[in-house]
């Protein structure tokens, strides 16, 4: 993200950055819970 007055907006570190993405793309990029079992 390249927006100036958005960024301002978040705390941030430094050494990081924001990628922003569609909301109809957020389900591909949720946490994945994974069992203790599974090898996904």
């Amino acid at each position: 993200m390249l927006d100036e007055e958005r960024l301002g907006q978040m705390d941030i570190p430094g050494h990081e950055s924001v990628v922003d993405i569609p909301r109809r793309m957020v389900r591909f990029f949720l946490e994945v819970q994974r069992d203790h079992g599974s090898d996904v």
